[in-house]
């Protein structure tokens, strides 16, 4: 129901989660098309920038930043999804 289910199991398990977990990878739609788009927090876009311009197409084999459809490159995350409670209570973002 909503983020309700997402951040009741977050705060189940937040202790578990400080001492174990490193990265969480929210994937919403994982099909969208031929193309990519992403988020990230300010800490992660980097990566995702490297990344993106690494990966190949499976079209073109030309980087996954070619064919880039997010408008100014990867959107910084706000809220409004399963990561909420990862990112706005749990995480350092």
């Amino acid at each position: 129901m909503g983020l309700i289910g997402s951040t009741a199991w977050g705060e189940k398990h937040a202790e578990e989660l400080d001492s174990k977990a490193v990265l969480y990878v929210n994937v919403d739609s994982a099909v969208s098309g031929p193309f990519f788009q992403a988020g990230a927090t300010p800490s992660l876009k980097p990566l995702l920038e490297t990344l993106q311009e690494e990966v190949r197409h499976p079209y073109d084999g030309q980087p996954v930043a070619r064919n880039w459809t997010a408008e100014g490159g990867i959107e910084i995350l706000g809220s409004g999804s399963d990561y909420t409670v990862f990112l706005d209570h749990l995480g350092e973002g």
